[in-house]
């Protein structure tokens, strides 16, 4: 048997597309790799895409370890004590699989389990095992066969409406069905990642404790999409109970590690261990105690003040005391998959005109949005030192995708019109486009900015100084809760607007589809465009790597024309712990961000009491 080889996913964009080989690693031989007990995790970077591919058509069938052998609890582990915690946790709806944003997933993920998952040992570099154990793929590449694991069961108890039951492959179906064809009214968000990009048709339950995915056409992003922390199973009991919809309460059953107990909106989240975790030794925390933290600064006060013992994304500024603590606080940098979106409703004027897209797109200096905001959030230096790593164009940059083919480069970008700063050129001729667009004088351009969240935004700030200084266009911004401004998006009320986006995995094809696919999940803007759509159908299909490459970068330069969108300010996060903790959870960076496994909180322990009391 040859031995175990662990693919890193956030390396080259389509090592995010292994199948089987994502846990097992694919040997050069078809043949079908027995269960071990013991594994030593490798983590490998991947530099050879076109090997990856070849390797996947030789490899057809792959078979993971046993999750309680994979998941062994290490002989130094301790038990017991509460995890306090503080972050994003003040979701305005329930439904994990129609959530845009991560106060869902940070404050959910607890509960609940996938069919695989991004492991939590190493920050997500690899999947490993979830509730399925195993799984076989079809010669041709277009099924899917996964084994479940058996003896599940659903959380119950008095606050549960319809809990309680044996977990069945009729939950997987249930589950996934609602992504990717989901019921009338309900905006399934994850539905291009299963749809356009794994071409995910149908879910099949074989038997109670096997199922089926099957393809339209062979692609290798079925397993990491379902590995996305998003991609959670529910129960088919409960989803039926309710009707399919979990919009309205935080009760929702599941099968992870830990069991709700208590919620107050806006406030907090209490759950206890689950003692019947299918994961025996699984988890070590008694409990967890969840705070609710919307603001960077509230977050910093509450573990330098002694109320909770780790939080998540707060200011570079706020680090100094941790990074000047070592003894006392411990750093962790999230490698999100993410950045900020502009979105021009190209429905209405004046954005229905591609000239004034093109020429407001020529003000907006994106390099100095990127250095503006390393100033505060991570943009790939660990650490109190340099800070500047490179900006990202219409897809992430190359240091949150390991080098990607797809990124591209930030030195390619400093250079390009409409991501550099502007040249004298670059002015001269955004207001010629004005011109030829009817607006003779500059000022008579007119027009909101539409931000989500009631906190005026610095970078938001930054661009409407850009418009105005550069244009001499009239840009005033309109704040909005998180209910008002989806109500807005979704009936196109509005010109501009800006707010965040994020991948589940490193590949291009859903991530253009779910902001630019006339039905993508998130095309704020309403775009319609028959090219784009083409284009993003022929790099979801393609499946050689060199063709690929050549696509992504066709339609790169097609946005460039058409600029339907602004992207900018990829990021990640600063998170900072206690030195309390123990355990292979507690890692110097988690990849993913939203998608990592780290804040379902099963890998790790208190080596010492906390000193938080409550």
């Amino acid at each position: 048997m040859k031995p175990f080889r662990f693919f890193r996913y956030s390396g080259l964009a389509l090592a995010t597309m292994v199948l089987g080989g994502l846990i097992l690693g694919c040997s050069s031989d078809p043949e079908v790799v027995e269960v071990i007990k013991e594994v030593e995790v490798i983590k490998e970077v991947i530099v050879e895409v076109p090997q990856i591919q070849a390797e996947i058509k030789e490899a057809p069938v792959a078979i993971a370890q046993a999750v309680g052998q994979y998941f062994r609890p290490p002989m130094n582990a301790k038990y017991g004590g509460t995890l306090y915690w503080g972050g994003r946790a003040k979701p305005s709806m329930y439904d994990m699989h129609q959530s845009p944003t991560h106060n869902n997933l940070t404050a959910q993920q607890p509960m609940y389990n996938g069919v695989v998952q991004f492991d939590p040992r190493d920050g997500g570099l690899t999947i490993a095992p979830d509730l399925g154990t195993s799984w076989e793929v079809s010669p041709d590449g277009k099924e899917y066969t996964f084994n479940l694991r058996q003896g599940v069961k659903w959380h119950d108890g008095p606050q549960f409406q319809c809990g309680g039951g044996d977990f069945t492959s009729a939950d997987v179906v249930a589950s996934i069905t609602r992504i990717i064809d989901p019921p009338e009214g309900m905006v399934s968000m994850r539905k291009e990642l299963m749809v356009e990009g794994a071409d995910l048709r149908e879910v099949v339950a074989v038997d109670d404790h096997t199922v089926k995915f099957v393809l339209g056409s062979p692609r290798t992003t079925l397993v990491p999409a379902l590995a996305s922390g998003w991609n959670m199973v529910f129960s088919k009991k409960y989803l039926d109970c309710v009707d399919n919809s979990m919009r309205d309460s935080a009760m929702i059953p599941g099968t992870g590690p830990f069991i709700i107990t208590e919620h107050t909106p806006g406030e907090s989240w209490s759950m206890v261990k689950n003692e019947d975790y299918f994961v025996d030794g699984l988890p070590y925390f008694d409990a967890l105690e969840l705070t609710a933290l919307a603001q960077a600064q509230a977050r910093a006060a509450a573990i330098y003040g002694g109320q909770v013992d780790a939080v998540m994304q707060i200011n570079r500024d706020d680090m100094a005391r941790a990074w000047n603590e070592p003894d006392e606080y411990q750093a962790q940098y999230g490698v999100f998959f993410n950045g900020n979106i502009t979105a021009f409703n190209a429905n209405r004027p004046p954005f229905d005109d591609v000239r004034v897209r093109q020429a407001v797109n020529l003000a907006v200096d994106k390099y100095m949005l990127h250095m503006a905001i390393s100033k505060s959030q991570f943009v790939g230096t660990a650490g109190p030192g340099a800070t500047d790593t490179g900006m990202g164009g219409w897809f992430l940059p190359d240091w949150q995708t390991g080098g990607s083919p797809y990124s591209r480069p930030a030195e390619e970008l400093m250079q390009t019109p409409g991501f550099r700063t502007p040249t004298s050129e670059d002015l001269a001729k955004a207001k010629a486009l004005l011109k030829e667009a009817g607006y003779d004088n500059p000022e008579d351009l007119s027009f909101a900015l539409l931000q989500r969240g009631t906190q005026p935004s610095d970078t938001i700030a930054l661009i409407q100084d850009m418009i105005r200084t550069n244009l001499g266009a009239d840009v005033t911004v309109e704040l909005s809760d998180e209910g008002g401004y989806y109500d807005k998006v979704q009936n196109l009320n509005f010109d501009l607007t800006s707010t965040y986006t994020a991948a589940e995995i490193l590949d291009p094809a859903p991530w253009f589809a779910r902001f630019l696919s006339t039905d993508g999940s998130y095309n704020l803007g309403g775009w319609q465009n028959d090219e784009t759509d083409a284009l993003i159908k022929k790099i979801a299909e393609e499946q050689d790597v060199e063709a690929r490459i050549k696509l992504v970068r066709e339609m790169q330069e097609t946005l460039d024309e058409l600029v339907p969108v602004m992207m900018y300010n990829y990021h990640g996060g600063y998170d900072v712990y206690r030195t309390i903790f123990g355990g292979p959870g507690v890692t110097e960076r988690y990849y993913g961000g939203y998608n990592s496994m780290h804040r379902r909180w099963t890998h790790m322990w208190l080596e010492r009491e906390s000193p938080v009391s409550r």
